[in-house]
């Protein structure tokens, strides 16, 4: 029987708008704001954006364009456009809703000095600008926060400090990360480079702020610089080189390098410890092409908080203005800020796009319960099946060759395994891992992996990825499950070259039907490939700077092999 839905609020509101408004925080600072509020008479709740991003060009008139169907545009230009995440504030103002949108201290029109990303000072800011907002006299006391990515990861801080603000009732981080060193700074111990150094890109000369690393390493921080400026991953890299010598230029990618393993530095502004702290409903989602960034921040969330919740992945996409799932947006603080029973909690708790049927789904746990978890082994002659391997497989091997000194033959440098043609439709919905045995020739291979939906015309669509450095290979096992192996990354541990070991590799959760006559792939490598479109780029990593020999192996005592989660 199908969930009756009720619609949210109308656009019955004009819109008034307050320009340059200064909210004066605890310490005196003083926060910039725009107010975007129904133009009639009376108390409405409020919902609260935060961020670094210029608040003046969060409204801007343009067109609504997915970014990940953009062609021609250059990292710099995608991610200036990419900033555009508050909302469609006169969307939520007609129907009922105050907007405030705000730059964080140290960024634009505000006062102070930006103290890096998510700071405990920009929480703390959160929780004053909450309480101010409740106490305006065109606010009924009920506050919610909303806007993706920067904006999304700031709510989980805000609403999980150890006293949160008493009139934040509800909030909607879609597509925020959880945990700042395994989801950006580090993908599987790997520190990736190229979103940070963009990302930057954008506010610098917007932005009043110093490196964090001399306070935190101390004594340690001209040792710490002097290995990185000499190691063979970073001196090819005259960017880096630049940054390390002037870390004014690029202050995220100066901590970041200087800050390898997760600890202390990470945790004071990642979500991910204080997750069942939040006490108030709150909305998570993402989609599957954010695979290097926020998607698994959602399913982390959902499974950790304990209050309300619902969760939506959507199918790929990055449209700016934010202005996907505004409808959502509104039946959930019409729901929780306004009361009026649009009945949103009736519905499943989880909805997720199938891909290869494009289709949307409703779903009450994750993993789903009916999940069959079935291990693909690695074969010779690329082959993947549900069969252990033999005792006469040979290994494989591929070369790794730093990218300042690569040919141009692609397949020179990765190895790939698929299925045989599908006898029919094959649906893999949940998180993903590799078990792999392999040796080196070097001290710390980057393994890197894709699966992929290969059509029988052999072109590919990458679904997810994968990755891990091989000296952060050490498992909690504790936190680990089968489909999802956790790695404390606390430790540097470079392995023996040309001896055998065990990785566990963490594929990113994906929901694709393959259909028959498909193969499904599993491309393993030590770099990040041919870039498929823009995203791939920015997500770019710190690869190292040596040669090197990788051998994969599938035989009775090596069983490398894929765990998928197969839907019945």
């Amino acid at each position: 029987m199908k969930t009756v839905r009720e619609k949210g609020s109308k656009p019955i509101f004009g819109v008034k708008v307050d320009k340059d408004i200064y909210i004066p925080m605890r310490d005196g600072t003083k926060l910039a704001a725009d107010i975007y509020r129904p133009d009639a008479v009376g108390r409405y709740p409020a919902l609260l954006s935060m961020s670094p991003y210029d608040k003046d060009k969060q409204n801007i008139p343009m067109e609504p364009k997915n970014l990940l169907e953009s062609r021609g545009l250059s990292p710099e230009k995608m991610m200036e456009l990419a900033s555009i995440e508050a909302g469609l504030s006169e969307y939520f103002a007609s129907r009922g809703y105050a907007h405030v949108i705000v730059n964080v201290r140290g960024t634009f029109k505000s006062e102070g000095e930006y103290q890096g990303v998510f700071s405990p000072q920009e929480q703390e800011d959160g929780y004053d600008l909450v309480e101010w907002i409740a106490q305006q006299p065109w606010c009924n006391g009920n506050v919610g926060m909303v806007g993706i990515s920067y904006f999304a990861i700031i709510q989980y801080l805000v609403a999980s400090l150890k006293n949160p603000p008493p009139h934040l009732k509800a909030i909607f981080p879609l597509d925020g990360f959880t945990d700042l060193y395994r989801h950006l700074a580090y993908h599987g111990g790997i520190c990736t480079i190229g979103f940070p150094m963009v990302w930057y890109q954008g506010l610098r000369g917007n932005c009043r702020t110093t490196p964090l690393s001399p306070k935190v390493l101390g004594a340690k921080l001209e040792q710490r610089v002097e290995e990185l400026l000499n190691s063979d991953a970073v001196k090819n890299r005259p960017d880096l080189i630049k940054i390390l010598k002037n870390p004014e230029t690029n202050p995220l990618i100066y901590d970041l390098l200087l800050n390898p393993t997760d600890g202390p530095f990470y945790w004071e502004r990642a979500p991910w410890k204080r997750l069942e702290k939040i006490k108030i409903p709150t909305f998570v989602g993402s989609d599957w092409a954010k695979g290097a960034i926020h998607l698994n921040g959602a399913f982390n969330a959902f499974e950790s908080i304990k209050a309300p919740k619902k969760m939506l992945i959507g199918p790929p996409s990055m449209v700016r203005p934010f202005s996907e799932y505004h409808d959502v947006i509104i039946r959930w603080y019409d729901y929780w800020l306004k009361g009026l029973n649009t009945k949103i909690m009736n519905e499943p708790p989880i909805k997720i796009y199938v891909q290869g049927i494009n289709q949307w789904r409703e779903e009450n746990e994750w993993p789903l319960a009916r999940t069959q978890w079935s291990k693909y082994y690695l074969h010779n002659n690329g082959l993947l099946n549900a069969l252990p391997p033999g005792k006469d497989e040979k290994p494989d091997k591929y070369i790794y060759e730093p990218p300042h000194k690569r040919k141009k033959d692609y397949s020179y440098y990765r190895v790939r395994y698929e299925t045989a043609p599908l006898e029919k439709d094959t649906e893999v919905t949940g998180p993903i891992a590799l078990y792999l045995y392999a040796l080196s020739t070097d001290t710390d291979p980057d393994w890197i992996v894709r699966l992929e939906d290969v059509n029988p015309d052999e072109t590919r669509r990458v679904l997810t990825r994968g990755w891990l450095k091989a000296s952060h290979r050490d498992l909690d096992k504790g936190k680990s499950k089968p489909w999802k192996p956790f790695h404390p990354h606390n430790k540097i541990k470079p392995i023996k070259a040309n001896k055998v070991y065990q990785y566990a590799i963490e594929i990113l959760p994906t929901s694709n039907v393959f259909k028959a006559g498909h193969r499904i792939g599993l491309e393993i490598s030590s770099d990040d490939g041919e870039p498929t479109d823009i995203s791939a780029l920015l997500f770019s990593h710190l690869l190292s700077g040596r040669k090197m020999t990788n051998t994969i192996f599938h035989n009775p005592e090596y069983p490398s092999h894929l765990l998928l989660p197969i839907i019945p």
